[in-house]
């Protein structure tokens, strides 16, 4: 199920809608005993939500970057004239 299928059911039927590795990770927590345990569930529910979460904020890419930081996804176009860089400039090849 999508993020988006889940945010889309969880609002029809007002109830929490959790995929099947969400539901794993419920369980696991429910049942580690040692600290180690626990902070090893925690860690992998963090990062099946920061996954879930980067899918969210894709429309945020292109605003990322400025002074010398990386940016967002690269703009090219390659073509036997030449290509675009992620500046606009063309260079010929």
């Amino acid at each position: 199920m999508s993020p988006a299928q889940g945010r889309n059911l969880e609002k029809e039927l007002q109830r929490r809608v959790i995929d099947r590795t969400e539901l794993i990770l419920e369980i696991f927590a429910q049942r580690a005993q040692t600290s180690e345990g626990k902070l090893q569930v925690e860690l992998a529910q963090l990062e099946h939500l920061s996954t879930r979460l980067v899918r969210g904020w894709t429309h945020l890419e292109r605003q990322r970057g400025g002074l010398g930081k990386t940016g967002g996804p690269a703009r090219s176009r390659s073509s036997s004239t030449g290509a675009i860089s992620a500046s606009g400039s063309v260079s010929e090849k």
